[in-house]
This record gives structure tokens, sequence and C-alpha cells, in this order.
């Protein structure tokens, strides 16, 4: 082969390669100087995982890059404001802590702060039994049952008295168990309005309460009629069996007197010289 030959189309294809090269570079650039770099703002978010209830210190914040486009309307841009208001709901680490995480000013630290105004918290006792075997966690909902027995008529009775009635505490817990492992409480508290507190401590001192837990996201209150005892035992009442008749002692049989047999009958030929003729004769019965 030429040498020369091939020293040309080495130079064409060097020259080839490196204006390609160039051409995308040139692109590359100038797409980059026409793309403008993401504008952040400074937010206040979480320096590390935040419980509820506690009450804001200043190692516990932080100041994040937040994308502009994307600040939240209710974030804060510098910690003061939120030095020691306490939290109602947790906060992950390096999120921002917003204005509905927060109790309201002067609403006080812990279990206090997370009591919405116009609103009470009722603790009752609990056990096993009551507290759904142990799966009642804060943020449950639950329906309250009263159950009480007339002392004038003895008559028993269950009735729902409250409905759909969220679990603010279960003991000294506040924040339901990652795992959701059962756990046995002596007092839960719930949140109720002020009538709804007034109708508890009533069912409370007059009667035997149940928690019926239900699912968060049903919402219907519809109304429930008061059970008696009476209304259930009739309900389920079993009809004794049909008694047997009973069997007729059987009667000695009488037998009727035997009729008396019938008189014999004789038949004679009588013969008066050429004459033959046959006449019958009954026999006489003597009575007995």
């Amino acid at each position: 082969m030429d040498p020369r030959r091939l020293a040309l189309a080495l130079l064409v294809s060097l020259a080839l390669a490196s204006g390609a090269t160039y051409v995308i570079y040139s692109r590359l650039r100038k797409q980059a100087a026409t793309t403008a770099p993401a504008v952040t703002k400074k937010i206040v978010g979480a320096q590390h995982n935040l419980e509820a209830g506690i009450p804001l210190k200043d190692e516990d914040l932080t100041l994040i890059d937040w994308p502009v486009a994307l600040v939240p309307v209710t974030s804060f841009p510098k910690k003061d404001e939120l030095i020691n208001r306490a939290l109602i709901n947790p906060v992950v680490e390096k999120m921002p802590i917003l204005q509905t995480d927060l109790a309201a000013q002067g609403s006080g630290i812990a279990l206090s702060a997370k009591i919405p105004e116009g609103w009470r918290a009722v603790s009752v006792p609990s056990n096993e039994v009551v507290g759904v075997a142990g799966f009642l966690f804060p943020h449950s909902r639950v329906d309250v049952l009263a159950t009480w027995t007339d002392p004038q008529t003895k008559v028993s009775t269950t009735m729902t008295v409250l409905q759909d009635v969220e679990v603010l505490a279960t003991g000294q817990v506040a924040q339901p168990d990652a795992q959701g492992k059962p756990q046995t409480v002596t007092v839960v508290t719930l949140l109720l309005s002020p009538e709804n507190s007034e109708r508890l401590t009533l069912v409370r001192t007059n009667s035997s309460m149940q928690f019926v837990l239900r699912s968060g996201a049903d919402k219907a209150t519809p109304p429930v009629n008061a059970v008696t005892w009476k209304q259930i035992s009739s309900a389920v009442e079993v009809k004794a069996p049909a008694a047997a008749p009973k069997r007729k002692k059987p009667q000695p049989k009488v037998q009727a007197a035997a009729a008396p047999p019938a008189p014999a009958v004789y038949a004679i030929e009588v013969i008066r010289g050429e004459k033959r003729s046959v006449e019958t004769i009954q026999e006489q019965q003597t009575p007995k």
C-alpha cells in the first residue's frame, strides 16, 4: 500500500474527529451558559429528629437551603422565631419546620401543646380489655360505650355515648410505637370538647365504659340506639321443643257375647201312597 495514501487517510480522520469534538464541546458550553443555577433560600429546619411535645432550643434548629419555588408559605427564615415554641408534630432531620408543626404561643409544653384551642384533654382509667387488648395508641380513633343498670327497673342497658374520639396519649406515651407493638396501659387520655368532657365524666361516675377501636378513615357518626339485656335475650331466645303427645293406656278388650247357634233344620221325606213330599222341621232350642 502507498505510504502517502495511508498518511493522507490518517490526517483526514484526525481532522474529522477534531471537528466533531469541537462542535459537541461548543454546544455543551453554550447550553451550560444559558442554564441558570438553582436559586435557593435559607429556611429553618430540624438539626436532628425531633419528637412532638418538646420545646425547641437553638441546638435543635439549623438553616437549610430550599428551592425558592418550593419554599412553604408557613416556613420560618430565622431560628429566633422558634426558640421555646413547642412541637405538636414530630419533624425529621433536615426537614423544614412549619407553622402547622408548632403549638400556639403560650400553650405550654408536652401534652398541653397538642390540645387545640377550645378543646380539653380528659384522662380515664383503662385496662387490657377496655384498651382493646393493648392495640390502643396515640392518634387512634375510638367510640365510647357505657353500660349501666337502672336501680328501679333493674334493666341493664348499653349505649354509645361518644363517637370518633381521638386518643391523645396512652399512659405517658404521646406518640405511637413505630413497630405497632401492643402495650398495656392504665390510663387513656382523650381529646374532647367541653360538652363531651362533661358527658364522659358523668358516664365514668355512673357506669362502666368500653372503648371500641374504629378505622381512622371512618368519620361517620350515625345515630345509635341503646340496647337492653331484654332485647338481646328475646332475640336469642330458643323455644322449647313441643311436648310429645301422651300415650293413652291400652283399654282391655271386652269380648262380645257369643251369638247363640242357629237352630238345626231337618228335612223329612213323607210318602203318602204314590205321592212323595219333603217337609222341614226346625229344632226347638231350650233357653239356658
